[in-house]
């Protein structure tokens, strides 16, 4: 990966120009409410969001068409605040119950159509696990004696499957899960005693004269070099910044503070699917650029 990246900015110095111009903003989108976590309908090309507000207690869903750039409008759940985002695949959104609200166990799957936000079908006594090929769920029973997952039919919830093994659980759920990411890119993290992070550091510091410190997420695409790093600001602050640059004259184009004032390290907060680089701005703001 660094290799490769030496590579381009040895042709700039030997004068041949890949130059990459600045991305271009697709579209902002600001919430009411926290985005609390964001799911990928990798398939139909929708980003299905959970949007969670603590201090009234209410929880609200949310779909972006990435290909026409359309918004539904929010969904509340009959159980609003006890409700949360598992998955999102088919045109359908998985949801979650809690099973034990004191320690916030999830419990039940909910299945609700991206589209006109109609349930479409309940299961209470199971734990979501994740997504398998042939539009299956893996799903754990509450009520198990043993460690046992069992297959549900994504679009109608119907039992296909009992007692399978926890090794084939997990080994249906990776592979079907690195199959459908296929074409998104997500950053690799680089926590400070990684043998790159100091590397990683020497290069914001050189290009942007911003000291990155604790980690850094990296993600290379064809024009630029993605990084995502934390700043101290004051004692036990942080700042989480953005940084896109050429990936062959290392030149800064695009920068943005994502989180002002962090109490602690912030991670994971940016992703490039169809060519679209997704980050999280102040909590409430999804911003997407054309990468």
């Amino acid at each position: 990966m660094f290799y490769l990246c030496k590579t381009r900015w040895l042709l700039g110095l030997a004068g041949i120009r890949l130059e990459a111009s600045s991305p271009q903003q697709q579209f902002l989108l600001t919430f009411e409410s926290p985005i609390w976590q964001i799911r990928v309908d990798y398939e139909q090309g929708l980003l299905a969001f959970e949007l969670r507000d603590s201090d009234r207690l209410q929880v609200e869903f949310a779909v972006l068409n990435l290909q026409n750039g359309q918004l539904s409008a929010p969904y509340r759940a009959p159980e609003n605040w006890w409700m949360g985002l598992e998955d999102a695949y088919g045109r359908m959104l998985f949801l979650h119950g809690f099973g034990n609200r004191a320690i916030g166990t999830h419990q039940g799957i909910t299945a609700v159509s991206a589209d006109s936000y109609q349930i479409l079908w309940q299961q209470d006594q199971t734990v979501f696990y994740g997504l398998a090929d042939n539009s299956r769920i893996i799903a754990r029973p509450v009520k198990a004696e043993n460690e046992f997952f069992q297959a549900l039919n994504a679009q109608t919830g119907v039992i296909l499957e009992t007692n399978i093994n926890p090794v084939e659980a997990q080994a249906a759920v990776t592979s079907f899960n690195r199959s459908r990411t296929s074409k998104s890119n997500y950053p690799v993290h680089y926590p400070a005693t990684s043998e790159h992070f100091a590397l990683l550091s020497q290069f914001i510091f050189s290009h942007s004269e911003r000291q990155g410190q604790g980690a850094i997420d990296y993600l290379e695409t064809e024009k630029y070099l993605i990084l995502g790093y934390n700043e101290v600001v004051a004692k036990g602050k942080w700042q989480n910044i953005l940084g896109v640059y050429s990936a062959t004259e290392g030149t800064l184009l695009l920068e943005e503070v994502l989180t002002a004032s962090a109490s602690g390290l912030v991670r994971d907060t940016f992703f490039v699917i169809n060519n679209t680089l997704l980050f999280i701005k102040a909590k409430n703001t999804l911003v997407g650029y054309f990468v």
